[in-house]
């Protein structure tokens, strides 16, 4: 079967994968670099926990894992970063007790701690008085872009082509095919990656230089991960997302720097402020921070990608009340994208005028864990290889009407 990925991102990227891996006929659209940091699929940590609130994404984290470990051994590097996980808050927080459902509903082990016991066991990192943690030890983070680039090289690998600095201008049904009008240079790159590259993004190196050209191209089904371009490139469907603009920096340690460490540090969410950050991820000086709520919409074609003091100085704030051995001072801020519905849910569902097209959208802010799990999916649902699960409903276009 000939399929088109468009977007060759998280999800993108295993869609690819496990199409090539399938025998299918494969080719993958990426306007930019694979492995860039202008969206949603890049970055040296992204939290994988099961503490959801939902017991739908807690009970997916596991295969959601296992699919990471998987690549992990397939490319030969470390991808997830096992260093434990905290979701904490006051203790009559509503959101800690709808966690405590979702892991016990899902048989997922945890543990409860106070202040006291946080603080012998992760010196680094204070609860206050009337907080309790969750605990986790089988969390910890994945290293995005790194995820991202083993992914496609394991689709090439595997017989994919995958296009780079190609946009994709038009996706349009005629009779049984779909056909893909494509604008570029078209450059081919491919091959395991390696570790020592040293662009700040970790993209593939560039190509030598083509013409740009214009082609169209049938395919039998399309995938459409285009992540914070999907709404522009659908426009047609008017789909019910945002693009919102997020901040994340990087703290100096100034103090007991080995408390900082993966084995000393879990990645960690506050249900109160839904800040969160990770350990020392041992590639980017400093510790991550963020803020999962109060991004501002934006075009993702012209977003502002200057850090912004103001928003660094409240972040390192509350880090320093959390974690008093950093310094607050920022030595690093990154800029990604959300796409969100208006409910945070995915979009995994075919087009209103096509049976074979999927439209796929899972970077919300807590995607990128699920990545390898949803590309695998639709990768099966669209070729008709297997049924769909019975949840799948959840994440259909209907619920918006």
């Amino acid at each position: 079967m000939r399929v088109a990925v468009i977007g060759v991102g998280g999800v993108g990227s295993a869609a690819a994968r496990f199409l090539a891996a399938a025998g299918h006929d494969v080719v993958g659209y990426e306007r930019f670099r694979i492995g860039h940091d202008l969206g949603s699929s890049h970055g040296e940590s992204r939290l994988i926990r099961s503490a959801y609130p939902d017991p739908l994404y807690a009970g997916l984290v596991g295969e959601a894992t296992r699919l990471w470990e998987e690549t992990a051994a397939l490319a030969g590097e470390e991808l997830f970063v096992r260093s434990g996980g905290l979701f904490f808050g006051p203790r009559e927080h509503p959101d800690l007790a709808a966690v405590r459902g979702a892991l016990d509903a899902a048989g997922l082990a945890y543990e409860v701690v106070g202040p006291d016991a946080a603080l012998e066991r992760f010196p680094a990192f204070r609860l206050r008085a009337g907080e309790v943690g969750l605990y986790q030890s089988e969390s910890g983070f994945l290293r995005a872009t790194r995820c991202v680039l083993a992914t496609a090289a394991l689709a090439r690998r595997d017989g994919a082509t995958l296009l780079e600095e190609t946009e994709v201008s038009e996706v349009t049904p005629r009779g049984a095919e779909v056909i893909v009008r494509a604008v570029g240079r078209g450059a081919v790159r491919g091959g395991m990656p390696d570790a020592t590259r040293g662009a700040t993004s970790g993209a593939m190196p560039a190509a030598a230089p083509a013409a740009e050209q214009v082609a169209e191209r049938a395919f039998d089904r399309v995938v459409v991960t285009a992540g914070p371009w999907m709404g522009a490139l659908l426009r047609r469907f008017d789909l019910p997302l945002t693009v919102t603009r997020q901040e994340v920096v990087y703290l100096r340690i100034a103090r007991r720097a080995e408390q900082f460490a993966p084995a000393a540090l879990p990645i960690w969410i506050d249900a109160a402020t839904y800040n969160y950050g990770c350990p020392a991820d041992g590639r980017i000086d400093g510790v991550k921070v963020g803020a999962h709520r109060g991004g501002v919409a934006t075009d993702p074609d012209r977003v502002d990608r200057a850090p912004r003091a103001e928003h660094g100085r409240t972040l390192a704030a509350y880090a320093r009340e959390r974690m008093p051995d950093l310094s607050g001072e920022a030595v690093r801020s990154d800029v990604c994208l959300y796409t969100n519905t208006t409910d945070e849910d995915f979009v995994i569902d075919r087009a209103p005028d096509s049976p074979n097209v999927w439209i796929v959208s899972a970077c919300s802010g807590h995607g990128f864990k699920f990545a390898a799990l949803i590309g695998k999916l639709v990768a099966e649902l669209a070729t008709g290889a297997a049924a769909p699960p019975p949840w799948l409903s959840r994440f259909a276009l209907r619920r918006f009407k």
